[in-house]
């Protein structure tokens, strides 16, 4: 019977090969080790390379390309000498300061040092086609398993370990996604789906004039420059244009306790702005933290000025449509935990010193036009049980209006 022939690239020298004695046992070697046929010598490298490849498989499920993420790990360790070297940190270059800008310096020159030194930035190496479930310390485990020979003691104990491993990330990963959907709203349940499914949308591909796909530099800039055109007629506001209104009443301030009820609250998955530290961090650290920020606070309002570093901002174009040019491209801007945070007091002054001349009703989070069509019934029926009294509805067609509204939104 005539051996089986090796396909080419699989034998040492790159041709064809024949196998030797015994087509069933490989020629001499394990049985079984090509399904081609013998092999000889090669039999060894050919089946490492095979369960390298069936490993990687098993993690990154075929094709696709690789991705490079930057993550900031956050240790309890680190997190615990991080936090004893803020207790007795020196503010003071920060209270000294005379301006706004240089507070806000101030602040992050030290601040931004000590993240870096407990939480320092590390390259994680992944791929577009990883398996959700797949963790870095597997994948650390196949390389470290590579580099001992097929067969070993040594890379037995860690082929055994890896298995465990993935059935216990698998276990865990699937077990959370359905617990998590369980009290989720439709679509974070619809998100969890696509996940557990492995599907992944495509990112859209914005036709231009001018446009290439393979430059991204150019159509970043080209983005950049639209963004900035929209405002570009807008003139600066002049603030002796603006009528005063005296006696004029003192500038509120802001005490430390506030901020740290804003700071203590924040979203720990909120994402940080463009050269901030982790919202873990900043929660964790609210009381900390909360002396220095007051400072800046205060002094931005006093100055009316707010700091440059606090009006960068990492912009993401969203498309509006499926098939979108440059001007169907919505920006939504990640900014600075503390610009948020501050634009929450001037806004509960403002809505304070203001809300009742204001509807009640319009741009007023946690009320919509169900709230208005309840007033206006009480209203009327409160009027009908009043002798003599005609109750007259003005506004019909903006009233339609907006429940046509309401109705599309609630068909969506």
């Amino acid at each position: 019977m005539q051996p089986k022939s090796v396909p080419e690239g699989r034998g040492g020298d790159g041709g064809e090969r024949r196998g030797g004695e015994g087509e069933k046992t490989g020629g001499g070697g394990e049985r079984g080790e090509w399904e081609e046929g013998g092999g000889g010598g090669e039999s060894g490298k050919w089946r490492r390379r095979r369960r390298e490849e069936e490993e990687k498989e098993e993690g990154r499920g075929g094709g696709g390309n690789k991705r490079i993420q930057i993550v900031r790990p956050l240790k309890d360790s680190a997190i615990r000498e991080f936090g004893l070297i803020l207790q007795n940190f020196d503010w003071s270059s920060v209270y000294k300061a005379e301006n706004t800008n240089d507070k806000c310096d101030n602040f992050y020159s030290a601040l931004l040092p000590l993240i870096d030194e407990y939480f320092p930035l590390v390259v994680v190496k992944g791929h577009d086609n990883d398996k959700p479930w797949i963790t870095t310390k597997i994948k650390a485990l196949i390389a470290l398993q590579q580099a001992f020979p097929a067969g070993s003691n040594r890379w037995k104990e860690l082929r055994n370990k890896i298995n465990r491993l993935i059935k216990k990330a698998k276990s865990e990963f699937y077990v959370g996604r359905v617990r998590r959907m369980k009290g989720s709203n439709p679509s974070q349940w619809h998100r969890n789906i696509k996940s557990m499914a492995g599907t992944k949308p495509k990112p859209p591909v914005i036709k231009d004039e001018g446009i290439n796909e393979s430059d991204t530099t150019r159509t970043a800039k080209m983005i950049n420059r639209f963004f900035v055109s929209i405002a570009e007629d807008i003139s600066r506001l002049d603030l002796t244009d603006l009528p005063a209104y005296l006696p004029s009443l003192p500038l509120p301030t802001i005490q430390p306790w506030d901020v740290y009820q804003e700071l203590q609250h924040l979203s720990r998955r909120k994402a940080p702005g463009p050269n901030c530290g982790p919202a873990r961090i900043i929660s964790e650290f609210a009381l900390e933290l909360s002396h220095p920020l007051k400072a800046i606070f205060n002094e931005s309002i006093r100055e009316l000025v707010v700091p440059h570093s606090w009006k960068r901002a990492i912009v993401l174009p969203i498309p509006k449509t499926t098939n979108p040019t440059i001007e169907d491209l919505r920006p939504v801007s990640l900014t600075y935990h503390f610009t948020k945070i501050l634009e929450k007091f001037i806004a509960k002054w403002l809505v304070g010193d203001i809300g009742n001349a204001i509807d009640k009703y319009s741009n007023r989070k946690g009320h919509s036009t169900a709230h208005y069509l309840i007033d206006i019934l009480n209203t009327i029926h409160q009027n009908a049980d009043k002798a003599k009294t005609v109750s007259t509805l003005h506004g019909g067609y903006r009233l339609q209006q907006s429940l046509r509204q309401d109705r599309s939104w609630a068909s969506c």
